[in-house]
């Protein structure tokens, strides 16, 4: 068995030669936390969408990007029209796949994340912030820090490290968002009619009832201040135990919990690692305002005092991921287990006769999608084939061409 070499290290065997390798990948797992979970320049976690209503059906949030409007405008643009000024609600799943989607919880995703340490207990976690390109990047890095902060809070159970992060970053959206939180699930007779600007009175409700059921005496001003962000904590805090079984049972749930150093449980990326638009500056981007939970297999540990170790894990790609379905916690797309040794032999092996020669040119063609089953409908072009073409088959015969002077395939 070769070694482990560095990064960017080679071996060179003979040819004639058989060798066995061995070779462990740096591919670790990851759970996302969306935008959603943060009010626009704010640190304050919050535990649901503040756009979902009471029912818990999503309401319409606005879609970035704007290459995809405008690349459909060009052959639909009775579809843009219509998506845009209008609501599509997807049907109910009737066994074909077509199925709406249901957003996890913030708290959901919380106990999701200790709960990897359960199947992986080897593992070790950071938590990493990113922002958009809007704002400078200074600000960006700053904020980054303290939604990453934030989440690491109240994933551990830390009330202090909650504090310092959502005192950094605070708006009074997040504070709407909190009280009708706690409206909706502890009857709290607090929640704001305008949820961006919750008024004073509401505040003191809110202040009022969490001390009755808390046995508290914070002070009842209707002040957002430590002690009221602390009250957030300790409902979030109850909420977290009371879904996770108990309050043991949360306990038993942390005590698995390693990070990859206790003193650096964050990694602040500010705006440099985009998903979408990368590049462009200044662009409010959903998609790149967001927290991710990290998990590293053993020896793959990334050593975070390093300066530039945000840059060899996302920029470098030193690492890879499997993101995880924070609702099973299995891989949502195929991948290597983290830190497997996958095995393979180098032989030279002589070239069967024919290996490189096909006996037709291979082509590709896709069967031809009906326009839609209601010409009114601008949303018919993107119904799924069962349903508009249920004649059709397969979506396509694969083929492709005959290749010429190529090395044998072995």
């Amino acid at each position: 068995m070769a070694k482990p070499r560095p990064s960017g290290a080679s071996h060179s065997t003979k040819t004639d030669e058989t060798r066995i390798f061995k070779v462990r990948s740096r591919r670790g797992r990851r759970i996302f936390i969306d935008d959603f979970h943060f009010h626009t320049g704010s640190s304050v976690f919050l535990p649901r969408d503040p756009a979902g209503s009471r029912e818990g059906v999503d309401t319409p949030r606005e879609f970035s990007n704007d290459a995809y409007w405008n690349a459909i405008d060009e052959s639909r643009p009775d579809y843009v029209d219509a998506a845009k000024d209008g609501e599509y609600v997807p049907p109910e799943d009737d066994g074909g796949g077509s199925s709406s989607f249901v957003e996890a919880s913030g708290l959901e995703l919380i106990l999701a994340g200790l709960r990897v340490f359960e199947r992986h207990p080897d593992h070790s976690l950071v938590v990493a912030g990113h922002t958009d390109r809007v704002g400078s990047a200074s600000s960006n890095e700053a904020l980054s820090g303290t939604r990453a902060k934030s989440v690491a809070s109240v994933l551990s159970g830390d009330r202090a490290g909650y504090l310092e992060a959502t005192r950094a970053h605070d708006k009074p959206e997040s504070d709407g968002s909190m009280l009708s939180f706690a409206a909706e699930t502890r009857g709290y007779p607090c929640d704001p009619q305008d949820p961006a600007h919750p008024t004073k009175a509401e505040i003191r409700a809110f202040q009022a009832a969490y001390n009755r059921e808390f046995g508290k005496a914070i002070g009842e001003d209707g002040i957002v201040g430590d002690r009221t962000r602390g009250a957030y904590f300790d409902i979030l805090e109850d909420t977290l135990a009371r879904q996770a079984g108990g309050v043991e049972a949360l306990a038993a749930l942390r005590a698995k919990t390693r990070f990859v150093d206790d003193q650096r449980r964050t990694l602040p990326c500010g705006e440099r690692f985009p998903i979408e638009r990368p590049g462009e500056d200044g662009v409010a981007s959903a998609k790149n305002r967001r927290v991710e939970l990290l998990y590293f297999p053993p020896a793959f540990e990334p050593d975070l005092s390093v300066d530039d170790i945000a840059e060899r894990i996302y920029d470098r790609r030193l690492f890879r991921f499997d993101d995880l379905d924070p609702t099973t916690l299995e891989v949502a797309s195929p991948g290597s287990a983290s830190g497997a040794h996958d095995e393979f032999q180098l032989v030279e092996v002589a070239a069967s006769e024919g290996a490189d020669e096909t006996e037709e040119p291979l082509e590709t063609h896709m069967t031809r999608l009906q326009t839609s089953v209601d010409p009114a409908d601008p949303y018919g072009f993107i119904e799924p084939f069962g349903s508009s073409s249920p004649d059709a088959g397969n979506q396509a015969v694969r083929r492709f061409p005959k290749p010429r002077n190529n090395p044998a395939v072995v």
